[in-house]
């Protein structure tokens, strides 16, 4: 699960999407988070600091839309907890750099963004992501992202509940790439992660099985929730302190 891979885009009503992305926050990180949330359009002039601008130098407009978008969602997010308007630059793998004391995600369609932060300590790590909610259209990208007994046993991967399956297990485990990515610097494939989801209760385990990735990090699983909302999967996981002990 390296970088973004972005596999669809919608225009989704941005109240009825911020409700349900505020609600998943709380729910998952408690009162010590916020969530900033629009539409690219929104945050067509937001203004960006030189040194992010040198991040993105030679990007092409769409690329620019979406790093403006994101970053203006993060400042929104961090303001919010009390943080002054910082850059927020990036490392060597494109991973935001937070502010000390704080940890974030990022994520973006091509036509909204969302940005999700919290004080650290407690919360050691955190992902989001939003895809369009639509099935993945190629059953070979099933067996990359899915292991076999994520997948409704009944029916091969191509089956169409399967195919949708996948996206949202690939929407969970690029959250969980992210919230593993900034608390251990470890870089996860898809298939070093097992997925468990609960849809009765919105909620989801990832459990690592890669025994060589597990030997490197701290704690074997990560929690999170998702759900469907204006035509989106939205997956949100972290790693807290405690969890780790």
């Amino acid at each position: 699960m390296r970088g973004s891979r972005s596999l669809g885009s919608t225009v989704p009503d941005e109240h009825q999407l911020r409700t349900t992305l505020e609600a998943m926050a709380r729910s998952r990180l408690g009162d010590g988070c916020a969530i900033a949330s629009g539409s690219l359009e929104t945050f067509a002039s937001a203004a960006l600091f030189p040194a992010e601008t040198l991040l993105i130098a030679a990007a092409r407009p769409r690329r620019l839309a979406t790093f403006r978008g994101g970053r203006a969602c993060a400042r929104a997010a961090l303001r919010e907890l009390g943080m002054e308007t910082v850059a927020i630059v990036a490392d060597a793998s494109g991973a935001p750099i937070w502010p000390a004391g704080f940890v974030g995600s990022i994520s973006h369609t091509d036509e909204f963004a969302a940005a999700v932060v919290a004080h650290s300590p407690p919360i050691r790590g955190i992902g989001i992501d939003l895809e369009k909610d639509g099935p993945l259209d190629d059953p070979a990208m099933v067996r990359i992202i899915c292991r076999p007994e994520e997948l409704h046993a009944a029916h091969d991967p191509s089956h169409p509940a399967n195919l949708e399956r996948g996206k949202l297990l690939f929407v969970a485990k690029e959250a969980v790439y992210k919230a593993y990515r900034a608390c251990q610097d470890t870089f996860l494939d898809f298939q070093d992660v097992c997925v468990s989801l609960d849809e009765s209760t919105g909620t989801f385990c990832a459990t690592l099985v890669n025994r060589q990735v597990h030997g490197v990090v701290e704690h074997p699983s990560v929690r999170g929730n998702f759900a469907r909302a204006e035509g989106l999967f939205i997956a949100i996981a972290s790693h807290t302190q405690a969890e780790s002990t």
